[in-house]
């Protein structure tokens, strides 16, 4: 039993750290933001507190898009790249979830996570989200919305 928890807990070790490093690659890894110009100074208006001061541009990239959806709501719906790809949609549909993976650049082997949700008028999400209509991804994107019904 303890040769399995030490198993897990070096598991965990390594999955935080390939995150980590992933998204210092995306931060410092001489990507450009990819935001419009006319959202370089604006603040993020659907954040939670602590981070509703940062403007988008500090943690704006743009990445490789779309995301690839790794599981969620069978009927989930999509969006279209600049490229012409197909993508999940960032923001779910009332009872419908996701678990992307947001390649940093081509060839690469980081990824970074995306997980959404909404259910009951309840929108959470947390992670590297694309905004699928100006084609720019957020890297540190944590929001919990409650929708009026």
């Amino acid at each position: 039993m303890t040769s399995l928890l030490a198993i897990l807990e070096l598991s965990l070790c390594l999955i935080g750290g390939y995150i980590g490093l992933g998204y210092a690659l995306a931060l410092f890894g001489k990507i450009p933001t990819g935001l419009p110009r006319h959202l370089s100074n604006q603040p993020h208006a659907d954040r939670i507190p602590l981070q509703s001061w940062m403007c988008r541009s500090m943690t704006a990239r743009a990445l490789l898009e779309p995301p690839t959806m790794i599981f969620g709501s069978r009927h989930y719906l999509q969006a279209m790249a600049t490229s012409g790809e197909v993508g999940p949609k960032p923001i779910p549909a009332n009872g419908q979830w996701q678990f992307s993976l947001v390649r940093i650049r081509k060839n690469s082997w980081f990824f970074l996570p995306y997980i959404a949700f909404t259910f009951c008028s309840v929108h959470f999400r947390i992670g590297c989200r694309w905004d699928d209509v100006d084609h720019y991804y957020t890297l540190d994107s944590i929001a919990l919305k409650i929708r009026k019904p």
